[in-house]
């Protein structure tokens, strides 16, 4: 899968932009400084946190372990020129590394890809008849949700359960007696966790991001920046995240909503964007979804913390 992903890259003609898109190096973002609170005040903002997180992060099914990358991360570019690819992607390598995400060396195998295309539609189509390898093992309802996705970006995350140490699942064969040990066949097949240790207090499995895609579509991205699309891509990239709806005005600034409130997106990742992939990547690897909700609301207190504190060394 990787090594047919560095090939995408080179069949396509990059796109220059002509639009309002600007290449910015950082992006200081606009939020009010908000005052690090203790014991009860701090609670209300926890709930505050803790729901918004919610409202952004898609749960598993069934409660699985939440996912994300484990791999070394390596994200390259399709359909962009040069002089743009090389702001999008060390954007999105320096937000992934402080994130705690492990970075991959120079010439890596990319397991995510950030694409800018004429028509997401058209280019999303042809994606699945030449290159569906991008796809992995997408279930139905999963490719369903990327091609109904809103006008101005399709993205999906393809992840792949593993065991605790990070042993793939092992694909055998099962007998007509129900058993797998070998004998005559009954032609079905099953997953078999090869972990080789067990226990009663922790999940023998976990969910590994093996490829991420986030397309965007050149005709819907006026007004925005290169680091604002960094920036959006980083969170699709790197954690399954939904966009706010367009009825509801999240509490606290988020690139996630760079489509749907554009006006009042910040300028690149908030803090709370920063502390929600801070807590994401900070859980045990086999940790359930709903353990992302207060690992955002303890980064984002340790940001608040860290971001007073050279506050007042500054002052000094």
């Amino acid at each position: 899968m990787r090594t047919a992903l560095a090939a995408i890259v080179t069949l396509a003609s990059p796109i220059f932009w002509t639009s309002t898109v600007s290449a910015q190096s950082s992006a200081p973002e606009s939020e009010k400084d908000i005052i690090v609170v203790l014991g009860e005040a701090w609670e209300d903002e926890r709930e505050k946190i803790e729901d918004q997180s919610k409202m952004l992060i898609r749960p598993t099914r069934t409660s699985h372990p939440v996912a994300r990358y484990f791999d070394s991360f390596c994200v390259t570019t399709w359909n962009v020129a040069d002089r743009f690819a090389s702001v999008i992607e060390d954007r999105i390598n320096a937000n992934a590394r402080d994130a705690g995400a492990q970075i991959a060396e120079e010439g890596c195998l990319p397991n995510a890809l950030v694409a800018i295309v004429q028509d997401s539609a058209t280019d999303f189509e042809r994606l699945k008849d030449e290159h569906g390898f991008v796809f992995g093992d997408l279930k139905n309802y999963e490719l369903a949700r990327a091609e109904k996705s809103a006008g101005a970006v399709r993205s999906w995350n393809v992840v792949e359960s593993r065991g605790r140490d990070g042993r793939p699942f092992q694909t055998v064969a099962i007998g007509i007696d129900g058993g797998t040990g070998g004998g005559r066949s009954s032609g079905a097949s099953a997953a078999l966790n090869q972990q080789t240790s067990g226990s009663r207090l922790t999940a023998t499995v976990r969910r590994d991001m093996i490829m991420s895609v986030v397309i965007f579509d050149i005709n819907e991205i006026n007004g925005t920046s290169l680091t604002q699309l960094a920036d959006f891509a980083t969170m699709r990239l790197l954690a399954e995240t939904y966009e706010p709806e367009e009825a509801v005005t999240p509490k606290y600034p988020t690139v996630l909503s760079l489509f749907s409130d554009i006006d009042g997106t910040p300028a690149g990742l908030s803090r709370f964007d920063k502390a929600m992939l801070k807590g994401l990547y900070s859980l045990h690897p086999t940790a359930r979804d709903t353990a992302i909700y207060e690992a955002t609301s303890s980064a984002y207190r340790k940001l608040l913390v860290d971001e007073q504190r050279v506050s007042s060394s500054s002052a000094e």
